[in-house]
Formats: structure tokens, C-alpha cells, sequence
């Protein structure tokens, strides 16, 4: 997960999948996900033991706390 300014925060889901997204700050965020999944696949001579799924989403959090990209 990336938020302003430029926070970064791995997260882990619980046991039913779920995860708590934490949004401190006003302004946009990018949740990546990533899943791996116990199945096989390859193409040719190339095999593998697991199957990765990649997501993004994007969003905006209108309330929150102020932050300036100025330092």
C-alpha cells in the first residue's frame, strides 16, 4: 500500500481473507495485491510450482489529515 506522502505499509490478511486498509491522510492511495496460488503452470520447458495474481487498485480519501508535499 502507498499513500501520501509517499507512506508505505505492507499489510497481511486475516484468516477469512480480509485486511484492514488504514487511510490517515487526506489524498490518493495505490493498494497492490498479490496472491500466489499452489498451482502449476509453465510453457515449454519452463515449469512452475505456483501461479501469482496481481491487482491494483486506486482510490482517494476525502477526509483525513492535511499533508503538505512541500519539506
Amino acid at each position: 500500500m502507498i499513500g501520501p506522502p509517499k507512506w508505505e505499509k505492507h499489510l497481511t490478511t486475516d484468516e477469512q481473507g480480509r485486511v484492514t486498509v488504514p487511510t490517515p491522510w487526506s489524498g490518493p492511495y495505490v493498494l497492490d495485491v498479490i496472491y500466489f496460488e499452489a498451482r502449476a503452470a509453465g510453457i515449454g520447458n519452463d515449469k512452475l510450482d505456483r501461479t501469482r495474481h496481481i491487482t491494483s487498485v486506486a482510490f482517494v480519501q476525502r477526509d483525513g489529515l492535511a499533508w503538505s508535499a512541500k519539506r
